[in-house]
């Protein structure tokens, strides 16, 4: 993580929700008291794995239009 440039001097990574701030492409999952109440179940980390999850597929999506444009837009439409 250290290489990473994200690890700020107390040892923590600054995140929003589970991204990193420093490092939009880098999502932390886990347990424990920073991720949330009941984490370390399976029940506790499932909402933040899938909502986790959505965030990525978005964040891909959103690069994958920015690169290649909107599939309804009529300028790359064939």
């Amino acid at each position: 993580m250290e290489t990473l440039g994200v690890v700020e001097p107390d040892g923590r990574v600054l995140t929003e929700g589970t991204r990193a701030v420093k490092e939009p492409m880098l999502w932390l999952l886990g347990y424990g008291y920073w991720t949330g109440y009941a984490s370390a179940t399976l029940v506790g980390v499932g909402r933040t794995a899938r909502e986790t999850a959505a965030q990525i597929v978005a964040a891909l999506h959103q690069d994958s239009v920015a690169e290649q444009g909107h599939p309804l837009d009529p300028a790359i439409r064939k």
